[in-house]
């Protein structure tokens, strides 16, 4: 045999790690066909021990080493296979342009996905479009892919239809499909536009992220005024309810009450607009029935609605809180803290109202009777004291309505 022939056979009974071979054809059932171009792995066949098989090869005087041909013989079944491609598929490409809604080419970022999860691209491609609003995606395999965009914040829009990130929000943009090699060219991505919602969200178990606490001293508001009343207004008496309470003052008048509330607010130039007053509290209250048992306000504390929503249309409003003091009964106790607010809806649909301004205030009172409740004694009582108003962003929120708290 000389340098340029040379015959070999193969016994696969015995172990074989593993062959290689470089496709040049397609493979005849039972048999593989190919150049040997090299000792290293193009495909890989593993041996499984104790197979039979033989390989020949055909000898050929004077045949060069690219005309070499290995015929295989398998006799055992091929548990895998590796095959290297010699040719790069042709990939495809989609380019096009976002738009405004009036047609305004924007500035944007658009990000290119498959329409349905395939791993790739993986993560999503993105680009920016240029001064045109244009942009292009090449390289693309065939398949069917999505696209969305987030607009520039720099790009004007009006205050109150901004536009819409529909990567967060879908807005049914058409998936487009890419065919082998395939350029998709003129695809038109509309940047929607939406409106600005606000809401009211009732927490009362604090699932939502809690505001942090302001860093300062709340803004005093000088159009918001207050007259509390001192703790010798909190009285045992029948005057002003016909039976036995404890008195806050008195509800008979704004004279009388126990803390009166008075605003200055102007609605802004250029507007009309709407205030109301808004109470909500949070009231723990026992008291204690001849003998011994003691009852608690269900539920303790209640955090409720104080009365109506508004509570007040009028620019100057009052609250003389009171607590009954009934036969049977020989000790009541009540501490209560509420939060006045004051409202304003600008006369501009689809407005609603908002909060400006509110005040935190407070009292509370014990009583006791050693006759089953004919006869009561202030065993302690705390007024209001000094009130500080201040601007605010935050809705009142409540569980109840006071009339639901209940012994």
């Amino acid at each position: 045999m000389n340098s340029q022939t040379r015959s070999a056979s193969l016994a696969l009974g015995v172990p074989l790690s593993f062959a290689h071979l470089a496709l040049a054809q397609t493979p005849a059932p039972a048999s593989l066909s190919g150049t040997v171009l090299s000792e290293e792995a193009s495909i890989c066949a593993p041996h499984r021990p104790g197979s039979l098989g033989s390989v020949k090869t055909m000898e050929k005087s004077k045949m060069s080493l690219l005309n070499r041909f290995i015929t295989c013989a398998i006799g055992a079944p091929i548990v895998w296979a590796c095959v290297a491609l010699a040719q790069t598929p042709a990939t495809g490409s989609i380019s096009g342009r976002v738009l405004s809604e009036d047609g305004r080419t924007l500035h944007a970022t658009v990000t290119l996905s498959f329409a349905k999860p395939r791993g790739f691209p993986s993560p999503p491609r993105r680009t920016s479009t240029d001064a045109n609003g244009a942009f292009t995606f090449t390289r693309l395999s065939a398949g069917t892919y999505a696209l969305c965009v987030q607009v520039a914040a720099s790009e004007p829009a009006p205050a109150n239809s901004p536009f819409v990130d529909n990567c967060v929000w879908p807005s049914g943009q058409a998936p487009i499909t890419v065919s082998a090699g395939q350029q998709v060219a003129g695809v038109v991505v509309t940047a929607p536009q939406g409106a600005w919602l606000q809401i009211r969200a009732d927490d009362p178990d604090h699932v939502l992220p809690q505001a942090l606490p302001a860093k300062g001293p709340a803004l005093l508001e000088p159009e918001l005024q207050l007259i509390p009343k001192d703790a010798t207004s909190i009285v045992v008496n029948a005057t002003c309810h016909g039976t036995l309470f404890i008195n806050y003052g008195c509800s008979d008048s704004l004279t009388n009450a126990g803390v009166v509330f008075s605003h200055t607010y102007t609605a802004p130039s250029g507007y009309t607009g709407s205030f109301y007053w808004v109470q909500t509290l949070s009231t723990s209250m026992t008291r204690t029935i001849t003998g011994g048992t003691v009852q608690n306000l269900n539920p303790n504390p209640c955090v409720a609605l104080d009365g109506t929503d508004p509570y007040s249309t009028s620019t100057t409003t009052s609250d003389s809180p009171a607590i009954p003091l009934p036969t049977g009964y020989s000790d009541t106790q009540r501490s209560d803290s509420f939060t006045m607010t004051l409202m304003f809806e600008p006369a501009v649909a689809p407005a609603i109202f908002v909060p400006i301004a509110s005040v935190p205030w407070s009292w509370a009172a014990h009583a006791t009777s050693s006759d089953g409740g004919t006869t009561w004694t202030l065993a302690g009582q705390t007024a209001a004291g000094t009130l500080s108003p201040s601007a605010t962003t935050t809705f009142p929120k409540w569980d109840y309505n006071f009339t639901s708290c209940h012994f």
